[in-house]
Order: C-alpha cells, then structure tokens, then sequence
C-alpha cells in the first residue's frame, strides 16, 4: 500500500500539494521535501494527460503519492487517466449515490487488484452534492471526500465567497457528517487552519503551491530593501 494511504487508513493527516501545472521538476522538489501526495489538476490547470505520467513517476521516484483530478466527468476519461499508473483519481462534482457508485466501478474495472492500493476520491462541492450526502456516503470504495468551498459558495449564489457564514456553517455540517460517519476527508486549507481542521477530523490537507511560495516569500523582498 502507497505510503499516503497507508497514512490515511491509520487516521493519520497527509499533505496534498497542487504544483500548478504541467512540471516535473516543481513535482520532484515538492516530494523531496516531504510532500505525501502531488495533486496533478487536470481540470483548472492546463495539465493535459500527455504530462500525467512523467509527473507521477516524477512523485512516486522520490516516495509520494500523486494524484490526478479529472477534466472530465466522463469514465471512459477517467480510465486513460488510471492507465497513466496514478495512485489516486479524483472527480469533480459528485451530486449523487448513482454517479460515486460509477467513480468507483470504472476505478475498480481499471486497475484490478491494483485497486486495492489506489485512491478514489470524491468532491463535494455543490448544493446538490451536499444534499445528496448522505446517500453518497453509502456507496462503499471511496477513500476520501474532498469539500470545494469555493464552488459550493457559487453553487449557494455566494459569488466565490468563502467568508459567508452560511456557507462556513455548511462546510462545518459536512465536515462533521463525515467524522461521525467515520469517513476520510478533507478540503483546501491554509497553513494557519491546520490545526482547527485536525480538531474538525480533517486527514487531506490541500494546499496549492502559491500557497507555499506566498507563505515563504510574501516577506522576502522586503528583506532586501
């Protein structure tokens, strides 16, 4: 079993980084210093499948995980993405039990017995995909459920507002229906935030790599005036 999920299954937390783009070399340095999984995003980023594989084998060299979120909602996409040799695949906009029972069945047609070491991963990111989550959450084979505040606040007409109460009173009711339920989750989280969404029962830290390069630079050119 990859040791990122190894980690998972334990309830230990991991640190998920997206490099941004289509680079290699960005992902050798990130699982150098201790990254657990490389998010590779298909699907806001111009990555295109060509640059999968040379990324994952980039990560898995040096001990990571990586990851791919799909472009594509459609599973014979999603298929070319598992034959690329990736640890995990995550789908965007899951709103029903119907269509994470399909995320998990191309998955398992896919890999095989291999499907045992991989990843599905969920996103929640919608109205509809919050009220539907109590049936998702019966479909047995996903490994994490990934909260997307920023289109859950335009899916709930709050423009890409993450600061909304209702909205972060949403995120809270989700976040904690998975603990109670016993389920793996996580959602896009600041440096700061780490420690109240361990408290919350969040395991997959994502974080984008200007995230990094924002905390570790936003002061450096200061320092040379």
């Amino acid at each position: 079993m990859p040791k990122a999920k190894d980690r998972l299954a334990k309830g230990q937390p991991v640190l998920v980084v997206n490099p941004g783009g289509a680079a290699p070399d960005a992902v050798d340095i990130l699982a150098r210093l201790g990254v657990d999984i490389v998010f590779i995003d298909c699907e806001r980023t111009a990555v295109g499948i060509e640059s999968v594989a040379p990324m994952s084998r980039a990560a898995q060299a040096r001990g990571a995980s990586a990851i791919v979120r799909s472009h594509s909602s459609d599973p014979a996409d999603w298929i070319r993405y598992w034959d690329r040799g990736i640890d995990g695949l995550v789908i965007p906009h899951v709103e029903s039990a119907k269509q994470a029972q399909l995320v998990v069945e191309t998955a398992q047609y896919a890999c095989g017995d291999s499907v045992k070491d991989k990843l599905v991963i969920v996103q929640i990111e919608s109205k509809q995909g919050v009220d539907q989550l109590d049936e998702i959450m019966t479909v047995s084979g996903i490994h994490v459920f990934l909260i997307g505040p920023y289109d859950l606040s335009h899916s709930m007409g709050f423009k890409g507002d993450i600061r909304v109460p209702e909205l972060q009173r949403t995120v809270d009711t989700v976040a904690k229906k998975l603990r109670e339920a016993g389920h793996c989750f996580g959602l896009p989280c600041r440096r700061a935030e780490f420690h109240d969404w361990m408290q919350k029962g969040a395991r997959f830290f994502y974080h984008p790599m200007e995230w990094l390069l924002l905390d570790s630079l936003s002061q450096l050119p200061q320092e040379l005036k």
